[in-house]
C-alpha cells in the first residue's frame, strides 16, 4: 500500500512540475521585459545606450543576443543585457533587436526603432530697450518677457521635413508642465522672469501625430543687470551713437547735449512715466529734463571738470534700475 501511495505522489509531483514549467513558458512574454534608453530621447550622432529590464526572470541567466540594422552586434555589458551605439543623422533609422533565450520561457523578440531628430530654440526679448542703430542682441533683466519660438528638425523615413503643424508641443517651465502654453502646433513659448527666480529653465519635447518620432531641448534664460551708455548729441547730426563717451568726456563747443541711453530696461520705450531718469550735476538735483533722457551742459567761464550723475530705475519693475556717472572737461 505504502509503495502505491508512494507511486502516486511521485507521478502526482511529476505532472505538477511539468505542468508548471509549461505555466511559466506561457506566462512570460515580451511584454515583461522592458526596454530602457539613455538618453530617453536620442538626437542625431548621439551615444545611444539601450539596457533590458525584466522582474520576470533573471537576465544574468538568459541568453541575449543583439543586432543593429542586420548586423550581429556584441553587447557592451557583461550578460548582455545593454548595447552602446551611435545613432545616425536627423531622419536615419537605427533598428536594434534584441533576442533573449532562456530555459523555463520562449525567445523573446524586442525591437526597437530609433529616428533621431532635433530641435532649435531661439528666443528674443520682447520689451527690452535698445537705442537706434544697435546691432546686438536685446538682453533680458530682472521681469522681463521674452518669447521662444520652437523649429524641429525631424524627417519622414523619405527624407521629407516635418512641419510644425504635425507635432505636439509639450512645455515646461522651470520643469512644471505649461499646459495652457503646450498641444498641437505650439511652437511659441512666452515667459515673464520672476524676480524671485535667478534664472529661467525652458524645457521642450515634441513629438510627432503620425509618426512615432520626437525630440527635446531646454535652454536657461539668466536675466542681467540693466546699463547706461552716454552719447553726444550733435546738432546737425543728431545723437551720435558710434562713440560712447565712456568715464570723461572734453567738450569741444560751448554747450553740448549729453544723451543717456538705458540698455536693456523694459518697456520698449522708455521715456513712457514707468521709468524713472534722475539727473544731478556736481551732487545737485536737475529736474524736468525734455527728453528726460538729455541734459544740456555750458561752458562756464573757469572752465574745470562737471561730474554728471544719473539713476535710472523703472517704477514697475522691482530690480531694474542702473547709475552713471560722467566726468565733464569744460
Amino acid at each position: 500500500m505504502k509503495s502505491v501511495i508512494l507511486k502516486i505522489l511521485t507521478l502526482s509531483m511529476l505532472i505538477f512540475s511539468t505542468s508548471f514549467f509549461a505555466y511559466a513558458q506561457s506566462v512570460i512574454s515580451q511584454n515583461d521585459v522592458t526596454v530602457k534608453l539613455s538618453p530617453s530621447i536620442p538626437g542625431p550622432n548621439e551615444s545611444v545606450t539601450i539596457t533590458l529590464q525584466t522582474f520576470a526572470f533573471d537576465l544574468n541567466k538568459a541568453n541575449v543576443s543583439w543586432t543593429i540594422n542586420g548586423k550581429l552586434t556584441p553587447s557592451t555589458e557583461f550578460g548582455g543585457k545593454s548595447i552602446k551605439f551611435t545613432t545616425g543623422n536627423v531622419g536615419t533609422t537605427t533598428s536594434v533587436v534584441a533576442e533573449i533565450k532562456g530555459d523555463s520561457f520562449d525567445t523573446i523578440t524586442k525591437n526597437i526603432l530609433i529616428r533621431p531628430a532635433e530641435i532649435d530654440l531661439l528666443w528674443e526679448v520682447t520689451d527690452s530697450y535698445t537705442p537706434p542703430f544697435y546691432k546686438g542682441k536685446a538682453l533680458p533683466s530682472s521681469e522681463s518677457t521674452i518669447r521662444i519660438v520652437a523649429f524641429p528638425n525631424i524627417k519622414t523615413p523619405n527624407g521629407t521635413k516635418l512641419k510644425s503643424s504635425d507635432f505636439v508641443f509639450n512645455w515646461k517651465r522651470n520643469f512644471n508642465s505649461v499646459q495652457a502654453s503646450s498641444g498641437y502646433g505650439k511652437d511659441v513659448f512666452e515667459v515673464k522672469h520672476n524676480y524671485l527666480n535667478k534664472d529661467e529653465t525652458v524645457s521642450l519635447v515634441v513629438s510627432g501625430i503620425s509618426l512615432p518620432t520626437g525630440a527635446d531641448a531646454q535652454l536657461t534664460l539668466v536675466p542681467g543687470n540693466p546699463k547706461i551708455l552716454f552719447y553726444e548729441q550733435n546738432p546737425l547730426y543728431g545723437t551720435l551713437y558710434q562713440k560712447e563717451l565712456g568715464q570723461v568726456f572734453s567738450m569741444n563747443t560751448d554747450e553740448t547735449a549729453i544723451v543717456a541711453e538705458p540698455y536693456f530696461f523694459s518697456p520698449k520705450n522708455v521715456l513712457y512715466s514707468d521709468v524713472a531718469f534722475k539727473w544731478n550735476i556736481n551732487g545737485a538735483s536737475v529736474a524736468n529734463q525734455s527728453p528726460k533722457n538729455a541734459l544740456l551742459v555750458r561752458k562756464g567761464g573757469t572752465g574745470g571738470s562737471t561730474k554728471i550723475n544719473i539713476t535710472i530705475e523703472s517704477v514697475t519693475k522691482l530690480f531694474q534700475s542702473a547709475t552713471k556717472t560722467l566726468f565733464v572737461n569744460l
